[in-house]
C-alpha cells in the first residue's frame, strides 16, 4: 500500500509538472472560448446549472496553482478590468479547463503504473480530484464573456466620446 500511495504521488508530482508546463507553453490564440469545447452546452444554462452544486461555496477552496506558482497568471481582477485582462481571464480558463482533462484523459496510466486495487482506487481520485475544477471554469466563462461584451462597449462609446471631443477641439482651434 505505501509502495502504490509513492507512486501516485510521484504520478500526481510529475503530471501535474508536466501540465503545468503544457499550460504555460499552449499558444492563446488557439483556444477559442466561443466553439466546443469550451462553449456552455445549452444544459450548463451558462454555468447556472453549476449553482445546484453549491459551486459558488466551493470555489474558492480548492487550491490555486497562481498563488503558488506566480508567474502563472493569477484568477483575480483588478478594481477596474479592461477587455483585455477579460479576455487574457477567459484564454486562462480555457488553459486550465483543457489542463485538467488532459489531466483526467491521462488517468488510465494509474492502471497500469500501479494496477489493482490501488491502481483502481487512485485512477479514480485522479478523475475526481480533476473535475471540481472543470467544473470552476464552466461555471466562471460565461460570467467572463458577458463582462468581456459589457467592458468592450463601454470601451467603444468612452473612445467614440474622445473622438468626438477630440474633432470639437480641433474645429475651435
Amino acid at each position: 500500500m505505501f509502495e502504490s500511495f509513492i507512486k501516485f504521488v510521484s504520478y500526481i508530482a510529475v503530471s501535474g509538472l508536466l501540465s503545468n508546463i503544457f499550460g504555460y507553453l499552449l499558444p492563446r490564440h488557439l483556444l477559442n472560448p466561443d466553439i466546443f469545447p469550451y462553449k456552455s452546452f445549452k444544459w450548463e444554462k451558462d454555468g447556472r446549472v453549476y449553482e445546484r452544486i453549491y459551486v459558488t461555496k466551493w470555489k474558492t477552496k480548492v487550491p490555486d496553482m497562481s498563488k503558488i506558482i506566480k508567474s502563472l497568471y493569477p484568477k483575480v481582477l483588478t478594481r477596474k478590468p479592461d477587455s483585455n485582462q477579460m479576455n487574457i481571464l477567459i484564454l486562462e480558463s480555457c488553459t486550465a479547463e483543457l489542463v485538467h482533462v488532459l489531466l483526467i484523459a491521462a488517468s488510465p496510466l494509474l492502471l497500469r503504473i500501479i494496477g489493482g486495487f490501488w491502481g483502481k482506487f487512485y485512477f479514480v481520485c485522479n478523475i475526481l480530484g480533476n473535475i471540481p475544477y472543470i467544473i470552476i471554469q464552466r461555471y466562471n466563462r460565461p460570467k467572463f464573456k458577458r463582462v468581456y461584451a459589457l467592458l468592450c462597449i463601454r470601451e467603444q462609446k468612452n473612445h467614440s466620446l474622445e473622438e468626438t471631443i477630440n474633432e470639437s477641439v480641433n474645429t475651435v482651434m
